[in-house]
């Protein structure tokens, strides 16, 4: 075989056939130009990578859109613990008929009284209560106010400040009808005292009259880890109370001194509302809860029915045939609105844990007195 028929062999078809670079620089390399092709690729590329960009920001924005469309929705439907002194605005619920029909306004109190500050700064039902209950005194477009209940009470501050809130209504000339839904113990049936009529559906349970105080002790849980608390006080009972040791027998009379002096003051309460003799208040007034036929046996409550017994009294009381019932929702606020968007627009989520949690706290670092129907551990 002659070179020329060697060098004319072709490749077998398993082979690659090498290329030759072409335009080669001075140093060897290609200096290969892209082609019309390969340049509209990369700039259909770079669309593509704009687009996707803009369409994951347009889902992001419509993500925060609904949380806080969600999040207003909650101010409108109920009661925001955050503390916003958001200014509170009328919400219609129910449309009346005539050409003066007149304002019923309703007001939810749903679960253990709890809150720190007033009816004009705080936060909690207490204050969310009290301040829509103030509105409503001051509010010349409200004839009556509908309060609904249910609650097993709670801070016996925060029961006597929205106490004073329905007598502060009652003192405008305005009737207020209370309908508890399922349960007005304790602390709940202390702001409840002061209407003009009570209703309670057939299921529920009313009473509970009394205070309690929990005092929590943790002396042998630290004596088994090794810690010693040692307290330096000015006074002997300075520390009454302390989680941390037991109590003496006269640190025991004392608080039960206080105990019978704001039980005391419950009892009055009751007598003043619901306008029953005072040794009948103090037989009923042993902690026990009733049904709704024994309440209403016993004068605690006006009536039996549901919500549109209530509001038929309600109406009664003002002479409206046909008013509007309306609520107080509070108005938008962005504070408020991002502060519950992690919680699908419910801020009130994370307060109320924060209440609860605080509520614990409190209890460890030192007694404190509650109207509230209370199951005990032991």
């Amino acid at each position: 075989m002659n070179y020329s028929q060697e060098n004319d062999k072709q490749p077998d078809h398993g082979e690659p056939v090498p290329q030759q670079p072409t335009n080669l620089n001075p140093h060897g390399q290609s200096s290969y130009a892209p082609s019309a092709d390969s340049r509209s690729r990369k700039k259909t590329s770079g669309v593509k990578t704009f687009l996707i960009i803009l369409g994951a920001l347009t889902v992001f924005f419509v993500i925060i859109g609904f949380g806080l469309k969600s999040s207003l929705s909650s101010l409108d439907m109920g009661l925001d613990l955050g503390g916003s002194n958001a200014e509170l605005t009328e919400k219609r619920l129910i449309d009346g008929h005539g050409d003066n029909p007149g304002r019923v306004v309703l007001i939810n109190l749903n679960g253990a009284i709890a809150g720190n500050g007033s009816e004009v700064y705080g936060d909690g039902i207490m204050f969310e209560v009290s301040r829509r209950l103030k509105k409503a005194a001051h509010d010349d477009n409200i004839s009556a106010v509908l309060l609904q209940v249910s609650s097993p009470g709670g801070g016996l501050t925060a029961s006597d400040i929205i106490h004073r809130a329905v007598v502060e209504v009652k003192e405008s000339g305005k009737p207020v009808v209370v309908w508890v839904s399922g349960l007005a113990a304790s602390g709940g049936l202390y702001v409840s005292a002061p209407a003009d009529w009570i209703v309670a559906s057939p299921t529920s349970l009313i009473g509970s009259i009394g205070v309690i105080m929990q005092h929590m002790v943790v002396k042998e849980l630290l004596d088994k880890i090794g810690v010693k608390i040692n307290p330096i006080k000015s006074t002997n009972m300075k520390d009454i109370g302390s989680m941390f040791r037991e109590m003496t027998n006269d640190e025991e009379e004392y608080f039960l001194h206080l105990l019978k002096e704001f039980h005391s003051r419950f009892v009055s309460i009751i007598v003043e509302g619901r306008g029953i003799e005072e040794s009948k208040v103090r037989e009923l007034a042993n902690g026990k809860i009733y049904t709704a036929e024994e309440s209403l046996e016993y004068g605690l409550i006006d009536g039996i029915g549901y919500f549109d017994a209530a509001f038929d009294k309600a109406k009664e009381l003002t002479g409206l045939s046909s008013p509007h019932l309306v609520s107080y929702k509070q108005a938008w606020d962005i504070e408020t609105a991002f502060k519950g968007f992690p919680f699908g627009g419910k801020s009130n989520s994370i307060e109320e844990s924060k209440t609860y949690i605080q509520a614990l706290l409190d209890m460890g670092s030192s007694p404190e007195i509650r109207a509230i129907w209370h199951v005990s551990g032991e």
